[in-house]
C-alpha cells in the first residue's frame, strides 16, 4: 500500500484540509489541491466529517472516486450539543451541515454502522481513510497535552491484525505513524467521533 504523502497542518483547526490535500495527492498526484482552494470549498473553520465528505464530492465526483461515510449518527448528535469542544459553534453548525447528510444519505454513499475493527481492516483494503479520533487517546508522534475529548483528524492508510499505519497532519518529525488496534479503537471510539470514517479508494 502507497503511503500518501505528509502534508502538515497551519493551524489548530485546519487538521481536516490537511488529510484532504493527503487523500487528493494520493488519489491524482498532478492535481494541486490547495489550502486557499479547500478553505473557499468549506467556507468554514469549524470543520466536521461530513463537511470533508461532501468537500471530496465536489471536488472529484462520484465517477472519479469510490467513497463511503460511515458513522453511529448519520445527522447532527444532539448529545454533543453541551459537549465543551463543539458548543461554541454548534448552533451555526447545525444550519449548515444537516442539509450536507441529507445530500450524503441521498446519494447512497452512507452508512450508519459502527465498524469493528476487523471491519474496518476489511473495508479499508488497498483504500484510505480519514479517521476523526481523539487526540488525547494518540500515543505516537503526537498527542494531545490538553483535558478533554481533543477532536483530531488522520488519514489511515494500512491496518493489521496488530498495528494501525497513518499519517498524522500535526507530527512534525514523522511522515508516518503507528499505533497498535487497541489505541486505535480507544481514539476513534472516544465519545465525540461519533465513529466518523471516510473511506476513499480510486475509481479503475
Amino acid at each position: 500500500m502507497v503511503r500518501p504523502s505528509q502534508i502538515h497542518q497551519l493551524y489548530d483547526w485546519d487538521c481536516g484540509i490537511a488529510c484532504l490535500q493527503m487523500v487528493s495527492l494520493w488519489l491524482n498526484p498532478m492535481f494541486e489541491c490547495t489550502h486557499r482552494m479547500l478553505c473557499e470549498v468549506l467556507c468554514t473553520k469549524s470543520i466536521w466529517t461530513i463537511d470533508l465528505f461532501s468537500a471530496l464530492l465536489k471536488l472529484y465526483g462520484e465517477k472519479q472516486i469510490s467513497i463511503i461515510f460511515y458513522s453511529k449518527v448519520l445527522q447532527v448528535n444532539l448529545n454533543l450539543a453541551h459537549h465543551t469542544f463543539y458548543t461554541n459553534d454548534y448552533l451555526v453548525d447545525i444550519a449548515r451541515i444537516e442539509p450536507l447528510y441529507t445530500q450524503a444519505i441521498a446519494a447512497g454513499a452512507t452508512s450508519c454502522a459502527s465498524l469493528s475493527s476487523d471491519e474496518l481492516r476489511l473495508a479499508i483494503g488497498n483504500r484510505i481513510a480519514i479517521v476523526l479520533v481523539d487526540a488525547g487517546k494518540l500515543k505516537c508522534c503526537v498527542s494531545s497535552t490538553q483535558s478533554g475529548f481533543q477532536g483530531h483528524f488522520i488519514v489511515v492508510f494500512q491496518i493489521t491484525l496488530n498495528v494501525v499505519k497513518y499519517v498524522d497532519p500535526a507530527s512534525v518529525d514523522h511522515v508516518q505513524c503507528s499505533m497498535d488496534i487497541d489505541t486505535f479503537d480507544q481514539a476513534r471510539k472516544s465519545e465525540g467521533t461519533d465513529e466518523d470514517i471516510i473511506i476513499i479508494s480510486r475509481r479503475d
